[in-house]
């Protein structure tokens, strides 16, 4: 994680986009999101499988449009970070969750009870 802050601080202060500290998994999310939302415009469809360490469930995430840009870091301060508002943003959807809509889907981390890890999926390819 220390050296994706290095190379990710060292890009985005070059660029001038940004005079904080650059966080490296809101940076994974804000790119990620951009480029999905970037591929579903250009008529993609999209099958997302990612180990995302986060809990979801119940989260309610917002729509929070962001722009692809190939060559600099996406920046956005109203964007929270999440799973959700990325599913959200991208109209995502989670089949896992859709099979199991009366009840609650199994875990996916061996220690407690939580999903932590997702397949996405986009509308299109429902």
């Amino acid at each position: 994680m220390a050296r994706q802050h290095r190379i990710l601080s060292k890009k985005m202060k070059s660029s001038k986009e940004c005079d904080t500290d650059p966080l490296p998994r809101l940076q994974f999310l804000l790119d990620l999101q951009s480029w999905i939302s970037h591929k579903i415009l250009e008529g993609h469809e999209i099958i997302l499988a990612i180990d995302a360490n986060e809990d979801s469930m119940g989260k309610l995430g917002w729509n929070c449009p962001l722009q692809y840009t190939l060559d600099k870091p996406i920046s956005c301060k109203e964007h929270d970070g999440s799973l959700a508002t990325m599913m959200v943003s991208c109209g995502l959807s989670d089949p896992l969750l859709m099979q199991h809509a009366h009840g609650t889907p199994p875990p996916t981390h061996s220690r407690d009870a939580s999903r932590i890890d997702y397949i996405l999926v986009s509308n299109l390819a429902l």
